[in-house]
């Protein structure tokens, strides 16, 4: 309600930058919510997130632009399977998020969106095709470049029981 509130003053007109990153938080405060309703909640989510990056552009506000890229990417992975193209969809925001992030320049996030990307294609492997699950351990074990038990122990080993999922028995 209060992000609400706050676009009744900051507009993409007159305050580009407070309404992008206000729609930007009420994205992420809608992908957030209680699993009632999720569908309708991603979806509002999704149309945030589209919203900040009419403002958000990887020549202007490239940090921003990658961070709301994952944002995206992760609401579009939240729907699964169940919404025709939400995978893809995913895929293709993670994508372009590592346009910024890359591994040299931003290790640790660079990390994260191989994780996210790995997560999307695991969760798309439910469709039988085997390809999917290569593409979800080869991200996985890109992560583990950056996450290592030393530097991210906790990050370690979440992507390592993620990789273990993914791995066919």
């Amino acid at each position: 309600a209060c992000y609400e509130a706050s676009l009744k003053i900051y507009n993409e007109w007159e305050f580009p930058h407070e309404w992008a990153g206000t729609q930007s938080n009420l994205g992420v405060a809608y992908r957030n919510m209680p699993v009632i309703n999720a569908k309708g909640n991603l979806g509002r989510a999704i149309e945030c997130y589209k919203a900040a990056l009419r403002v958000y552009t990887v020549s202007e506000c490239p940090m921003e632009w990658a961070l709301t890229h994952i944002n995206l990417g992760v609401a579009y992975s939240s729907l699964g399977n169940e919404v025709v193209g939400a995978i893809e969809n995913a895929v293709m925001s993670l994508q372009n998020a590592l346009r910024v992030y890359t591994e040299t320049e931003f290790p640790e996030q660079w990390a994260m969106v191989q994780v996210n990307l790995g997560c999307a294609h695991f969760y798309s492997a439910t469709d039988g095709n085997p390809e999917n699950l290569s593409r979800a351990i080869h991200y996985f074990e890109a992560a583990l470049r950056v996450f290592t038990p030393i530097d991210f122990p906790h990050h370690h080993e979440s992507t390592i029981k993620n990789l273990a999922n993914a791995r066919p028995e």
